[in-house]
Parts: structure tokens; sequence; C-alpha cells
């Protein structure tokens, strides 16, 4: 059965991913526990959908990254530090 993966699970793939798996491992484990939604036509807006946010968030924790390097080196006075890739 094609699934969607909803969110990272070990061991199966990350989240947007569409991955084939077992119907009963679907059926009795992931879809339960909304872990996966089933992949068929009406799935894809789903998935293109979670694919951007995917992507919103993490350009967004990139930024994060960013902005906190700047404060810390500003705080520590150390423009010229290798360990902060800003």
């Amino acid at each position: 059965m094609k699934v969607i993966l909803k969110q990272d699970i070990p061991n199966l793939g990350d989240a947007g991913e569409v991955k084939n798996v077992a119907d009963g491992y679907a059926r009795n484990y992931l879809i339960p526990k909304k872990l996966v939604i089933p992949f068929n036509e009406s799935s894809k807006k789903a998935l293109e959908h979670q694919k951007r946010l995917i992507e919103i968030k993490k350009q967004k924790k990139k930024e994060d990254s960013s902005r906190n390097c700047k404060k810390l080196r500003i705080i520590r006075n150390d423009r010229s530090s290798s360990t902060c890739r800003c």
C-alpha cells in the first residue's frame, strides 16, 4: 500500500515522502496513529501542501540559526569564528 508520511518515521522515511508499506502495517499501525495518509489521486494535493510546509519550516530554522549565530558573535566579540557558518 502506498502512503504519504505525515512526519518523520525512523527506519521508514521523512515527512512528505511516498512509501510503499505492507497493507497490515499501514492499516493496523500507521493510519490509526495518524502517521500517514493513504496515497491516491486526491491526496496528491495534500502531499504538495505538506512539502511546501516542510520547506517553509526548513527556511525558518535556517534563518533562526543564522540570527542566533550572529547574536553569539556579538556577545563573544568574536566576528571571525570558524565554528559558526553565517
